[in-house]
């Protein structure tokens, strides 16, 4: 593997969103102004946008890191092209609500339930819709809707928008007019300068140990500009093959033309991969390999790493399965954080309980004091009216 051969801890470019990853450029570092002022105001929608691949999700992640001591529950929801309704259910879902019903006011109603327990305990709740484009015009009118949510004139919630460029486009149509009104904060995330991608390759090896080998050149960081357009997505699978070609080569330098190899097999395997059929039969005995697998069959203990990176960072990969991945590895961090969120409630809501018992067993303490003295006192009122002879002159009179 490449990481044992260049010592590193870990793989530093792998695909998938890693706030511990994140890079502060400098549109990241001004989005994330903009993210913050637009949080702090607690209403509202925020958007960000850029192009696939430019960072929105890391950013995100980050920004949510960033807050996660401010009491704030982060609810995420991965659009796709889905109505009104089927919104309302995936946002019911990110919160954790259990509703059966299909009907949108049953949902808006529960939705909004659960909002006000939140108000009520203090908690502050945040909507993520991932990739916003691919939602119709009404779904996003709903969002417009759950924005509207508020509790003694103040909102249960807000929302941040993240898509890609063209829903710039859709957020100006004249129909969108009074979500427009409510967008407190906007920002958008173009690609790395080319001084910029050099300093992001280096902090992501740095994440993982790394101290110097493989040394790049400059030219070599020049190359991965113009490759890349500067988009960290595409820098991190072009980096990530170049690491495993350097691996096989025996390479503790890496060069421009290195990176021009590596940028070669991958549009070969990328052409390849367009006249192929959606579903290739897999490869017959004895057929041709790519270079990179031949160089990996001539290196046996660089096999398994040349394997990993066909399936993992490959272009073939790339078109035919990430996004589906993705999809699902994003499912299954909103289920962890959910999850996540479920226990730190109940935890808290323990914590209170236990505080609240704990009050009215001092209150009962109290109490039951206070009708000790009393019953004291009555005791030694009687004992003296006794001793005075009052209860005798009193069965006298009668």
């Amino acid at each position: 593997m490449y990481t044992s051969f260049y010592r590193l801890s870990g793989r530093p470019f792998q695909l998938n969103p890693n706030p511990d990853f994140y890079f502060g450029a400098r549109a990241h570092k001004r989005a994330m102004a903009y993210l913050t002022y637009g949080l702090h105001q607690g209403e509202g929608f925020v958007v960000v946008t850029g192009d696939v691949g430019a960072g929105k999700t890391t950013l995100v992640a980050y920004l949510q890191r960033a807050l996660a001591g401010e009491r704030l529950f982060v609810a995420r929801v991965l659009a796709a092209e889905m109505g009104p309704r089927d919104l309302l259910h995936a946002v019911a879902r990110a919160l954790g609500i259990a509703v059966t019903s299909d009907e949108p006011a049953v949902l808006l109603a529960a939705i909004e339930r659960d909002l006000e327990a939140r108000r009520a305990r203090r908690q502050r709740v945040l909507l993520v819709v991932d990739e916003v484009q691919n939602l119709p015009l009404a779904s996003i009118e709903q969002l417009r809707v759950l924005a509207d949510l508020e509790r003694d004139g103040r909102p249960l919630l807000q929302i941040v928008l993240v898509g890609q460029p063209q829903f710039k486009e859709t957020l100006a149509r004249p129909e969108l007019e009074q979500l427009r009104q409510r967008v407190v904060a906007s920002c958008h995330l173009g690609p790395l300068d080319e001084d910029e991608v050099q300093a992001y390759i280096e902090h992501r090896l740095r994440k993982v140990g790394w101290s110097g080998d493989p040394a790049i050149d400059l030219a070599a960081y020049r190359e991965i500009h113009r490759a890349t357009g500067g988009l960290p997505r595409r820098i991190n699978l072009l980096c990530s093959r170049l690491l495993v070609y350097g691996a096989l080569e025996g390479l503790h330098r890496l060069t421009a033309e290195d990176v021009r190899i590596v940028e070669a097999e991958l549009a070969e395997e990328q052409s390849g991969r367009e006249s192929e059929a959606a579903v290739p039969p897999p490869p017959e005995a004895g057929a041709g390999s790519a270079p990179l697998e031949e160089r990996a069959a001539a290196r046996p203990a660089a096999a398994a790493e040349a394997a990993a990176v066909a399936f993992d960072d490959s272009p073939t990969y790339w078109r035919q399965e990430v996004e589906r991945l993705q999809r699902k590895l994003e499912s299954l961090y909103e289920e962890v954080v959910r999850e996540r969120h479920r226990y730190d409630e109940a935890r808290e809501e323990a914590i209170r309980l236990r505080e609240e018992l704990h009050r009215r067993e001092v209150e009962q303490l109290r109490v039951d004091a206070e009708t000790a003295r009393r019953l004291a006192d009555l005791m030694s009122r009687f004992a003296d009216m006794k001793r005075r002879g009052v209860f005798g002159r009193l069965w006298s009179k009668s």
